[in-house]
């Protein structure tokens, strides 16, 4: 995991390296680790209006 600079220079997000090419580019990737992974919620139902 790596930090950059957000793009307003307010605070700084963190992108993960997915893959390092034989050029030396850098594939960095910069979604939420659960991206793509299912939620599952229990709620409790405390009223209806």
């Amino acid at each position: 995991m790596v930090e950059f600079p957000a793009p307003q220079g307010e605070g700084k997000v963190a992108g993960v390296v997915r893959e390092l090419r034989e050029d030396g580019a850098v594939l960095f990737d910069f979604n939420h680790p659960l991206a793509g992974q299912p939620v599952r919620f229990e709620v409790q139902l405390i009223g209806v209006l």
